[in-house]
């Protein structure tokens, strides 16, 4: 039976004790990992990356609720109060803001 978890790179960070569970999330390429405290998560968190079996394994947070939208061709009369307002509804709206033009003479247009 192929073995497809390997508990290397956790021993190496000092953290495989601090593990209470884990599983395969989405196949073998998405795993979850329970920790024993907050503390224990922010140091695995930290880490930001492991080497397994060679490739690049990224940490990160599923519960990560920060989402960054860009919305297109808004007619110019809707305010960002309003936009604000509409998005409110399925959470806290952090930032709501206009890009600008790059292109030479058109600076101050949005």
């Amino acid at each position: 039976m192929k073995q497809y978890l390997t508990m290397a790179p956790l021993e190496e960070v000092g953290l495989i004790k601090a593990i209470t569970g884990i599983g395969a999330f989405e196949m073998n390429d998405i795993w979850l990992v329970k920790m024993r405290s907050k503390a224990d998560k922010d140091d695995l968190l930290k880490t930001g990356e492991l080497q397994v079996k060679g490739g690049f394994c990224a940490i990160v947070c599923p519960i990560q609720h920060d989402v960054t939208v860009k919305i297109h061709w808004i007619d110019f009369d809707i305010s960002n109060g309003s936009i604000r307002q509409a998005l409110s509804d399925f959470g806290e709206v952090l930032e709501v803001s206009n890009d600008n033009w790059t292109i030479s003479g058109l600076e101050h247009a949005t």
